[in-house]
């Protein structure tokens, strides 16, 4: 009882902050300087940004059940408002103070042989910082997000796991690619790091090492190759668009501009 009272007083307060939603809010993002798909030998990786601007393009993984709220609905709905389809959203992975780097990753074997990727890694590399791996583990997943949340005011700690739990299906993790690729398969998920890039960063990269791109007929590995995309750290800002019911990037319309 005394944890559903918590709730609701946090979100009171929530909703207070965002009124009604004329506020703009400023986030920082990540971006793929150049060519977000490398192909190297018949071998592709795409390499795809999901920041708090693309939530709606993801519902598997943000969209969320009104069962969730536990008899706050009345207090939650006005802080993750519904959109004109009635479908809520939380996008976990971004807070004012703290935030993660967050990418759907998809791996292409357009080979005719069998890639073995026992001895592939994947960091994130930052100018003089030690490379950071991947959370590879839903259980880590949902202790990094709870404990982000416990360190902002205006987050209900636990509630984003509850989220990613919700979604547990759909949450295919990657920390390294000790996998077999099938010609003609993929393998894909998504790549999460446990911080973001410091936004004076200048050398920002997400490297894959020793990705397997030839063998002989035997299996045996002829190529190891490596990819990298650089990254640029973007300040983004966002709107409450009341037309659509939907966070928008940029800007809102002047008046009279629409």
């Amino acid at each position: 009882m005394k944890k559903m009272v918590n709730l609701c007083l946090v979100l009171s307060l929530m909703a207070l902050l965002f009124g009604c939603f004329s506020t703009t809010h400023t986030f920082r993002t990540r971006r793929i300087d150049d060519n977000p798909s490398i192909e190297k030998s018949n071998v592709i990786i795409d390499l795809t940004p999901i920041s708090i601007a693309e939530t709606y393009d993801y519902p598997e993984y943000f969209e969320i059940s009104p069962s969730l709220f536990n008899g706050a609905y009345e207090y939650t709905a006005s802080v993750f408002p519904k959109d004109l389809n009635g479908h809520q959203w939380y996008y976990m992975f971004e807070r004012s103070n703290a935030g993660m780097t967050v990418f759907k990753v998809r791996i292409i074997n357009n080979t005719e042989h069998i890639l073995r990727m026992k001895d592939a890694r994947i960091y994130l590399i930052e100018d003089e910082r030690e490379p950071l791996k991947a959370i590879g583990d839903i259980n880590e997943l949902k202790d990094w997000i709870t404990s982000i949340e416990n360190n902002d005011s205006w987050s209900y700690a636990g509630f984003g796991a509850r989220v990613i739990e919700s979604n547990r299906r759909n949450y295919t993790l990657i920390n390294d690619l000790n996998k077999e690729i099938l010609p003609g398969f993929e393998y894909s998920g998504l790549l999460i790091f446990p911080t973001a890039p410091k936004p004076e960063s200048i050398n920002v990269k997400v490297a894959f090492f020793d990705i397997t791109t030839k063998t002989d007929v035997a299996g045996n590995v002829l190529e190891k190759t490596k990819f990298e995309f650089p990254i640029t750290n973007k300040a983004i800002d966002l709107y409450f668009d009341k037309e659509n019911k939907r966070w928008k990037e940029g800007l809102p319309p002047v008046k009279g501009t629409e």
